[in-house]
């Protein structure tokens, strides 16, 4: 089924994208009650996930891209959700953004050997280490406790001619703890999520529970106080990242969309704090390399491939979090400049961007005239410096043909990244030719 998708996405040319995921999921999960074992289950599941881009234009006519989906089950009706998913495309008018390429993918630890060969037997004896902690301690009693296990294989494709696999496995855990004195009852609820069965510390967690049960039966209201307030362990993480659906103040404020939206007063080089710091400086990094990591893997959801991104150094901003991959539209001119390392620098371009966008910062590629025609063949490009801080862009095209037809490349400061010198961040701007002394 999933060859049969991909040939009918091939045939839409309303289409500007699309990508395809094909999920297998196999699952086991076992469930407990104070009396014993409750349940037990094994869950098979297969999805076909299709995102589809559009181009389309807002109220004012400013190019932009639709963003539609669908979910299919084996068997259902290839054409009839590519067209949902169409038609939900063209009536949204996102920021211009596109999919990415095909690239070399990391090679990251995700999966469990063990849960992979018996998940069911793997899963009873993560309950039964439960119910034995809970056990330990006789004024708190385990009201119910869940345990879940997936393996989830994964293989993703796109227009751009992207081909991945990937395996997964996931442990989540679940229990609730209840204890009482006299009139006075309390509960307490656990979470955890792990790769792998030997990162499950379930003793620990039990122990702390029952003593977190225990303390509520004696907690009041805190007295009113000013002061400095300390964040570590679970609290910290929470604090800095939960996940998109709480939002943690790096999704809040962190985030391109945010500043795109104006929420966020975060700039880049800036202090992500108001005032004077003391103590080490704040340095937080994005990881989805590290092994067994819960948000790790290979490659995303759009096929990205997996990286470690410094996103606070020293207290400020090196780097905002995206959810989409920016692209140039029909009319996009590539090229490189020789005294800035060629094949290192680039600039992308944008007809009628009339407005700040946000652009990231692409890898080597080498001078090219547009895939989709609108740059005319062999028209010329002239690239000259202004002040250090911007360079003009000469580009004739089918819209643009007139000769002060320009597009001006300004970055606000240059960084060493890998050995290579790039601008960390761009605004691209159609203008007049510039005058004589701006050349």
């Amino acid at each position: 089924m999933l060859n049969r998708i991909v040939e009918a996405l091939k045939q839409r040319t309303d289409l500007a994208g699309w990508t395809v995921r094909h999920m297998l999921v196999r699952g086991t999960q076992v469930y407990a009650v104070p009396q014993g074992i409750e349940s037990r289950r094994a869950v098979d599941g297969e999805r076909f996930a299709i995102d589809v881009l559009r181009q389309t234009a807002g109220p004012d006519g400013t190019p932009g891209v639709g963003s539609g989906n669908v979910t299919l089950l084996p068997g259902g009706d290839v054409a009839g959700a590519i067209d949902q998913a169409t038609l939900v495309a063209g009536l949204v008018s996102n920021p211009v953004h596109g999919l990415p390429a095909p690239g070399p993918l990391p090679d990251v630890p995700l999966v469990d050997a063990d849960l992979q060969k018996d998940p069911a037997g793997v899963m009873q004896a993560v309950m039964d280490r439960m119910r034995a902690a809970a056990a330990r301690n006789p004024a708190v009693q385990m009201n119910a406790a869940e345990c879940f296990s997936e393996l989830r294989a994964t293989h993703l494709l796109n227009s751009r001619g992207i081909d991945a696999q990937q395996e997964e496995t996931r442990i989540d855990v679940e229990f609730v703890l209840k204890a009482r004195r006299g009139e006075r009852e309390t509960e307490t609820f656990a979470e955890m999520t792990r790769r792998r069965v030997s990162d499950l510390d379930l003793e620990s967690a039990l122990e702390q529970g029952a003593r977190h049960t225990l303390d509520l039966l004696e907690a009041g209201a805190p007295a009113s106080r000013q002061g400095a307030v300390v964040l570590r362990d679970q609290a910290l993480a929470t604090f800095i990242s939960v996940d998109p659906l709480i939002g943690g103040v790096l999704q809040t404020l962190g985030s391109a969309s945010s500043k795109y939206a104006k929420l966020s007063n975060w700039e880049i080089e800036k202090s992500v704090f108001r005032g004077e710091v003391k103590g080490d400086p704040l340095t937080v990094w994005a990881n989805r390399l590290m092994p067994f990591g819960t948000a790790s893997n290979r490659f995303d959801e759009e096929g990205l491939p997996a990286q470690r991104l410094e996103l606070i150094r020293d207290n400020e901003l090196a780097a905002r979090s995206a959810e989409a991959w920016p692209s140039p539209p029909a009319s996009v001119m590539r090229t490189t400049w020789g005294s800035n390392r060629p094949g290192h620098s680039a600039a992308w371009s944008c007809p009628r961007a009339r407005r700040r966008r946000p652009r990231c910062w692409p890898g080597p590629i080498s001078r090219s005239s547009s895939s989709r025609g609108s740059t005319r063949t062999g028209s010329p490009a002239t690239l000259q410096r202004r002040s250090g801080s911007a360079i003009w862009l000469k580009m004739e095209s089918a819209r643009h043909s007139r000769a002060d037809s320009w597009w001006a490349i300004t970055w606000t400061h240059w960084r060493t990244c890998a050995g290579a010198r790039r601008p960390r961040s761009l605004e691209i701007t159609w203008a007049r030719r510039p005058r004589a002394s701006t050349t």
